[in-house]
This record gives structure tokens, C-alpha cells and sequence, in this order.
């Protein structure tokens, strides 16, 4: 199958799920360009996968099981492109940071994440350097307001919108694909519902959420032996 071909996408030549045979008479300012084009393709598919999702339940009311089928993701992964599509604007994305720079602001407030990714392309920015500069400049003016239908905890004030899975979007692609393979068996998605109920409670402050829901991860994968003997024994 081909997926681009004379010049679509703005891609000379034909581009295939196997490869790519371009023109023998390209420029180099040409064969430059094409090269510029395949990195905007590599960090923006997850940003057209979550608006085509977002268009799909919107026009036909269709969230993901066609689109599991239609992409091969996991269903945690496809709600994180929908989750960091909802919450980062178009008009606030920047062409030249990664998506997993805009995972790293989509829990701000819109003029907090203007602000953030122009300083990520500005000063260069890591996505840890970021994430370390948004925990770092956390405070009453950096936290998104409680909303209608979100659950507050009333300690650290953590919100969690009710999809219970929005801990999943602090995490870019590669380091979910890190736990899946460190912690074979484990239900991402299903955790973090239970890790939401559990800190929503309120009964501790929750100050570092990532690290949390690693130990949390880890602590299930821990015990998931002993749970499963004991389903079995009942």
C-alpha cells in the first residue's frame, strides 16, 4: 500500500509502510526538505490520531474500538493522544517540540502551556528538563482550577478528571512501552482508575504523582502472583 506518491504530503516520490524511493534528480536543498517533513510526520501522528479519534466521536459517536482496530495501539496509549488532543489547543501547539513535550503542559491551564512550550523551544528544553521546571514552578498560580466533574484531593489538591486515567498522560509513549515490558500482565489503564480512587480519598498528600503511580505499578506487579493463587484457591 502506498501512502504517498507525486509529491503528497509534501513528500516527492512514493512512501510506503516499508520504505521510501525518492527521485534521482532531487537538490540537496530538496532531499533537506523531505528530511524536514519526515520529523514533523514522526512527532505530529500522535497529535492526528487523537483529533481523528476526537472527530470520530464527535460525528459518528465512535471512541475507540474501530480505532483499535484500525491503529494497533493499545487502548492506553490511544487515550492519551485523545487526552493531550483535548486538553492542548491546536493554536497552542508548537511545530517544533515533540508530543511528549505537549503530554508535559497538557495538565496546565492554556496560558500556562503557551508559556511553558515557548520556553522549551526557546531555552531548548528536554522533556524532563521541563517537567522538572513545571513541578519546580508549581504553586497556587501553576494549579488548574477545580472543575465540574473532576475529583480534587483535598490535601495536595491534585485534580483527576473523572476518566480516573489522566496519570497515564504524564508519561510519553516510550516510558509507558517501559513499564508494559517491565510489568508484563499489568493493566496500565485498569491501575491507574484504581490508583485515581485510591489517592482521591484525600487520606495523603499526593506530591509526586509519577513516582507514585510507578510504585504503585511496581507494588502490583509485586503481589499479582499471591492475588491470582488466591482467585484461584476461591
Amino acid at each position: 500500500m502506498s501512502l504517498a506518491q507525486n509529491g503528497q504530503l509534501g513528500i516527492p516520490g512514493t512512501l510506503s509502510p516499508t520504505g521510501l524511493e525518492l527521485p534521482e534528480n532531487l537538490t540537496f536543498a530538496q532531499w533537506e526538505q523531505v528530511g524536514g517533513t519526515l520529523r514533523l510526520m514522526e512527532g505530529a501522528v500522535q497529535f492526528w490520531i487523537g483529533d481523528w479519534i476526537r472527530y470520530g466521536q464527535r460525528r459518528y459517536g465512535e471512541m475507540y474500538a474501530q480505532a483499535l482496530e484500525t491503529t494497533d495501539y493499545e487502548h492506553g496509549s490511544l487515550r492519551n493522544m485523545v487526552y493531550v488532543a483535548e486538553q492542548v489547543e491546536l493554536s497552542l501547539r508548537n511545530d517544533n517540540l515533540s508530543f511528549a513535550h505537549h503530554v508535559a503542559v497538557a495538565p496546565l491551564p492554556p496560558e500556562k502551556q503557551s508559556e511553558m512550550l515557548d520556553r522549551a523551544e526557546k531555552d531548548g528544553l528536554s522533556v524532563t528538563a521541563l517537567r522538572a521546571i513545571i513541578k519546580a514552578k508549581k504553586g497556587d498560580d501553576t494549579k488548574p482550577p477545580a472543575m465540574p466533574g473532576a475529583i480534587v484531593c483535598p490535601q495536595c489538591s491534585y485534580r483527576f478528571p473523572r476518566s480516573k486515567s489522566t496519570i497515564l498522560a504524564m508519561f510519553d509513549e516510550h516510558e509507558l512501552q517501559d513499564l508494559r515490558d517491565r510489568y508484563p500482565g499489568i493493566d496500565l489503564v485498569y491501575e491507574a482508575e484504581r490508583f485515581t480512587d485510591y489517592w482521591s480519598e484525600g487520606k495523603k498528600a499526593l506530591k509526586r504523582p509519577r513516582h507514585a503511580y510507578r510504585n504503585w505499578i511496581e507494588n502490583s506487579w509485586k503481589y499479582k502472583d499471591v492475588k491470582e493463587a488466591v482467585e484461584e484457591w476461591v
